[in-house]
């Protein structure tokens, strides 16, 4: 139960249910959205905030989801874990590494150097626990761009969606 109505674009107004509409057309009005509708003020930039790591990033997709399903699984955002599930597989993560990120078996039999660095240096920010020679190891791989929405990526869904998700009941 959410603590929250569920709203869908006929019970919304202006822009908010302009975007609405069109996200239930392509079957993309996932629950928390159709619940951030209940704040026109809210609403919009949080859909493009999320669009714009999703589909506009240069971070590689398979980076971004490796990042959320770690924070999902960290958080306990079960919500979080099945909505991004299939777009992690669609994005080269394999079932065996999303189920190895569940046992909490981060190793090179498991990741590639690169995914383990990244679950490293995602594990110690969201713990507000700046490593130097992490973030250096990061930068070598990931150009200022990039890095940014690696940072930009672990923000938003570690903290922002990961607190609204709880706070709103929708797990």
């Amino acid at each position: 139960m959410t603590n929250v109505k569920l709203l869908s674009s006929k019970d919304c107004k202006g822009e908010t249910r302009l975007i609405l509409k069109k996200l239930e057309k392509n079957n993309k009005d996932i629950i928390i959205l159709k619940a951030l509708a209940n704040s026109n003020n809210c609403f919009r930039n949080f859909c493009r905030m999320g669009n714009s790591l999703m589909t506009y990033s240069k971070l590689p997709g398979d980076i971004r989801e490796l990042i959320i399903m770690r924070l999902a699984y960290v958080n306990q955002a079960n919500y979080i874990w099945n909505e991004h599930f299939e777009y992690a597989k669609l994005n080269g993560i394999t079932e065996l590494k999303l189920s190895n990120i569940r046992k909490h078996k981060i190793n090179k039999n498991n990741f590639t150097k690169e995914e383990i660095l990244v679950i490293k240096y995602t594990d110690s920010i969201i713990k507000h626990n700046k490593d130097s020679d992490l973030t250096k190891k990061i930068k070598s791989i990931f150009n200022d761009e990039e890095f940014v929405e690696l940072n930009m990526t672990i923000g938003w869904w570690g903290g922002m969606t990961s607190i609204v998700v709880c706070g709103l009941d929708l797990d």
